[in-house]
């Protein structure tokens, strides 16, 4: 059985919110920083990686999903910007 597709725009999304960066999320999540990137670029994760990014952003993994994520707009996933 294949992976579930990613919504790479929801994960930037959850990314921008948090103010965060692929570090931040690598702590958090646990995953590493190549399969982050993996995910980042499109390319297909295992469902234990979707599962531990969702914890990582307090939402259930079917909220990442492309099939089950309402549509972010390029003007929301690129976030209001951060202070840090």
């Amino acid at each position: 059985m294949k992976a579930p597709e990613i919504s790479v725009a929801r994960v930037r999304a959850l990314i921008d919110e948090r103010c965060w960066n692929l570090a931040d999320l690598v702590t958090a999540s646990g995953v590493n920083r190549v399969t982050l990137a993996q995910l980042l670029a499109g390319r297909r994760v295992s469902r234990t990686t979707i599962r531990r990014v969702a914890e990582a952003f307090g939402v259930p993994p079917s909220e990442l999903l492309i099939s089950l994520s309402s549509p972010v707009s390029a003007a929301k996933a690129a976030g209001p910007g951060c202070a840090r």
